[in-house]
């Protein structure tokens, strides 16, 4: 509701003598802003001032002197910006130094306003804007963006100005001499672009209408005009260097223009009407892309010879165009080639005579190749390094046609869904790429070199080497021999892959870090072998994920002596691991999911293992494990099948130094530990305990002493509760003093009380305890910051006990809970401060509203 802001002072020149930067968004009611106090400012935005219409001078002419940026966005009822008098005359030097002027979605009458009082703009943003009135105004200007004008029809005033301009000589603009880079963008109505003389840089996009792009000649020299020769001399020639047109729909012709002597980068992209490439110098052009110009035509081959200095060249999506037109003739100094979908398919052009530079090609979208020995007769240069072949629908074979290419580092192939054959002989290759080739059957060692550099399949990068085949269904041999140096290697999706290949000579991958195995239901052993029992086959791999191997039905590797991370998932079939006499002694995370066959872990040492996580496995595989890892510090436990109380207990003892643990559908647990004097000894360590969806979980505590309310943190947690309870402070005992963090979800069969006893506890979180009938005075709760409590349909009262640092409680779906009367009586907080209170309640529910009002007094609102 802010209405009026002025920066006039009595007693001082500026209230904010040295800001510099000021910035006002999202005041609607802000209808005044006095800036004559800030004559140090540099930058002013303001955004989204719906009510503001213009500033207060009080009648003196007003001067920022150091404002360089001024950006205003979405002020509709801004009418001016113009820092005027009464009189409304403006100062020339009201805004001396202003350089960037950016307006969005304000009135046209605001743009003229201020380029009458900042002549030395050199950086204009408009969007919504109009255009007359501004361009005598615009001298200095360097760089032009024009987005979204819709009133715009011309780059100057009228249209009669338009037509005087086109009649004269084609010099372009003489208004914006300064101008060396304008974008335009999205100006449905303008139907004529005439660029000024110094234009270095032209961006066109998605204006629908625009007909007509001309710049200034300078050799538009006819019959008899020595006035014509005489202002052609005196002319500063464009030195126009980028053109990007994207989206003109309408644009018929770039006209036959003389000042493209600069130009290095010309873009024409979706311009269907466009039917012609301008048949001039282009000198110094480096690169030339054309994209979804259905009815430009080809060139000949006088035009491709005379672009001596072009290097990228792009041409696509151009049914027009025919490629066989100019008779084999490339640029002489062309390095990349991007071409595809064009008139002819490239199995009907003749001979081409591509220039030994040529170091990139990429081919797109040939339907009629079935076999790459069909594009032979095009004579792809030995020169080239990198090749790119993308969505040959038919293309069955690459094992022809390619070994001419000594050079070629880089193959990428990309959507050949028949593709069954590979090149064998490739000796120079280094980065190969294979992306979606269903019926790929075999990867040939012989194309696999000893220094092989692989890429994965979406991303070149090139700080690691890396291989990734995905999607190769019957692929079943793969050769490890020649991949001595790759670092990464995945392996997904290979339907027919069965396992390494197994010879006697010596197999060891030195530089492997990483590997990933995933969806080959065929693969029935894991590890590739050597004969020499002494070598280890992967001496530098670190991390390992083997998902989706139903056959794989023993896992024994040996000597992963820098292995750091194990994950296996989803292997239904795996029975039997064994590790047999090695040890892994940097294994420090060890995940396992969906392994409900696996019965047999021979585990000799996890020294160093501290993060342990299992999802629908057995009991005895867990026990397994725990007893070889002593340094667990986290522990994560999902749909453990028998796991009974006797299961359990001999965990227990082996997970001393556990930190955190969480719980989840276990059903067949009934109690967490036997004794409060066991759970004293081994749980001392823990400060956060997760329990969720034990549905037969009946005591989070002790099995035998059912209400002994004491001295372990554990064996306060139960649920046979018909109420929760904890020790005072002051109580002593042994294990849980370090718990942090409490959080029960979905254990119905939980009974009726709690009991936390020492500890310094930070979140209870409750959920789903139907059992649950009250929390009694809780003395260690002086560090609690949250409490939730959700869905205890049985909980009747709220502990009257002091929680001084809670800042956050949440209670719902709780029908019986006479909450009111506890927060009522809470001695930390007066009724005074139930307001602040409200903000950190959430999820309350509205028909405790009444309570509330009836016990306090005062209803007050939560939300």
């Amino acid at each position: 509701s802010w209405e009026v802001w002025s920066t006039n002072n009595e007693v001082f020149d500026a209230v904010f003598p040295c800001l510099r930067e000021l910035q006002i968004k999202g005041c609607p009611q802000l209808i005044e802003v006095s800036l004559k106090a800030l004559l140090s400012v540099k930058i002013l935005r303001f955004k989204n001032m719906c009510g503001w219409k213009g500033w207060s001078t009080n009648n003196e002419v007003l001067v920022l002197p150091y404002l360089r940026e001024l950006h205003i966005e979405n002020c509709s009822g801004l009418i001016k910006f113009s820092p005027e008098t009464t009189n409304s005359e403006v100062s020339a030097e009201a805004l001396p130094l202003l350089r960037v002027l950016r307006i969005s979605r304000c009135r046209g009458g605001v743009l003229r306003s201020l380029v009458q009082a900042a002549p030395s703009i050199t950086v204009l943003g408009l969007t919504d804007e109009v255009w007359s009135g501004v361009m005598e105004h615009i001298g200095a200007v360097e760089e032009v963006r024009i987005h979204e004008c819709k009133e715009i029809r011309y780059l100057w005033e009228s249209e009669e100005e338009a037509r005087e301009k086109e009649e004269e000589d084609n010099f372009g603009s003489s208004l914006l001499s300064s101008l060396r880079t304008l974008y335009v963008y999205d100006c449905d109505k303008m139907e004529r672009c005439c660029c000024p003389n110094n234009i270095e840089s032209l961006e066109i996009k998605w204006c629908s209408s625009l007909t007509h792009v001309s710049f200034p000649t300078s050799a538009a020299i006819g019959g008899g005009g020595q006035k014509l020769i005489e202002k052609i001399n005196n002319i500063n020639t464009g030195v126009l260097e980028r053109i990007y047109i994207r989206g003109l729909t309408n644009l018929k012709s770039m006209m036959q223009l003389g000042n493209f002597i600069y130009l290095t980068e010309l873009y024409l992209y979706e311009c269907p009407s466009l039917e012609s490439f301008p048949d001039i110098p282009l000198p110094v052009l480096t690169g030339l892309r054309i994209k979804e110009c259905e009815r430009m035509e080809s060139f000949s081959a006088h035009q491709m010879r005379n672009l001596t200095q072009l290097k990228h060249l792009k041409i696509r999506n151009c049914p027009s165009i025919d490629a066989s037109c100019h008779g084999g003739v490339w640029p002489p100094n062309l390095c990349s080639l991007k071409i595809g979908r064009l008139k002819k398919p490239m199995s009907e052009w003749g001979p081409q005579s591509f220039p030994s530079s040529l170091v990139d090609l990429k081919l797109y979208e040939e339907a009629d190749v079935k076999n790459f020995i069909q594009l032979s007769h095009l004579l792809f240069p030995s020169s080239l390094t990198k090749l790119r072949i993308d969505n040959f629908e038919k293309l069955e074979s690459l094992s022809m046609g390619l070994q001419h290419l000594t050079s070629l580092q880089h193959l990428t192939i990309y959507d050949c869904p028949k593709l069954k054959h590979l090149p064998k002989h490739l000796t120079s290759l280094q980065h190969l790429t294979i992306w979606w080739s269903p019926k790929l059957k075999h990867l040939p060692k012989q194309l696999l070199p000893s220094l092989l550099i692989l890429d994965d399949v979406w991303t070149e990068n090139y700080d690691h080497w890396e291989l990734q085949i995905e999607d190769c269904p019957q692929l079943i041999e793969v050769s490890l021999k020649p991949l001595l140096s790759v670092e990464i290697l995945r392996l997904r999706d290979m339907r027919g892959w069965k396992g390494w290949p197994i010879n006697s000579e010596v197999l060891v991958l030195p530089c492997l870090r990483k590997l990933d195995i995933d969806n080959c239901p065929e693969l029935i052993k894991f590890s590739p072998e050597t004969t020499n029992s002494e070598v280890s086959v992967l001496p530098s791999l670190r991390e390992l994920h083997i998902t989706s191997c139903p056959k794989l039905i023993e896992f024994s590797p040996e000597k992963l002596s820098q292995l750091e991370i194990l994950r296996f998932k989803n292997m239904l079939g795996w029975k039997i691991w064994s590790t047999k006499d090695a040890v892994f002694p940097c294994l420090r995370e060890l995940y396992i999911e969906s392994c409900p066959q696996l019965v047999e872990v021979s585990a000799e040492a996890l020294p160093l293992l501290r993060v342990l996580n299992m999802f629908e496995c057995g009991g005895d595989v867990l026990r397994s494990l725990v007893q070889a890892a002593p340094s667990i510090t986290m522990l994560d436990i999902s749909y453990i099948s028998g796991l009974t109380y006797e299961v359990w207990s001999g965990i227990m003892e082996h997970i001393g130094a556990v930190e955190e643990v969480r719980i989840q559908w276990c059903n067949e647990i009934r109690y967490l530990w036997e004794s409060e004097e066991e759970a004293s000894k081994i749980l001392v360590n823990i400060k956060k305990l997760e329990v969720f969806e034990c549905s037969n979980l009946v005591s989070l505590g002790e099995k035998e002493e059912e209400d002994n309310f004491g001295s372990s943190l554990l064996s306060s947690l139960r649920t046979s509760l018909t109420h929760v309870s904890s020790p005072t402070s002051a109580t002593t005992g042994g294990g849980g003093q370090k718990l942090k963090s409490l959080e029960i979800d979905g254990c119905w069969e939980l009974m009726k009380k709690i009991n936390i006893s020492r500890g310094v506890l930070e979140s209870i979180k409750i959920s789903g305890w139907t059992n649950l009938k009250s929390l009694m005075q809780l003395g260690n709760f002086i560090y609690l910051t949250q409490l939730y409590l959700d869905n205890c349909p049985s909980l009747e009262s709220f502990p009257d006990i002091p929680m001084p640092v809670l800042t956050e409680l949440r209670i719902q779906n709780n029908s019986l809970l006479d909450w009111a009367v506890a927060v009522a009586t809470l001695n930390w907080v007066s009724k005074e401060e139930m307001g602040m209170l409200a903000q950190h309640l959430r999820g309350i529910q509205t028909n405790i509203m009444g309570k509330w009002q009836n016990k306090i007094g005062t209803p007050v609102l939560l939300w």
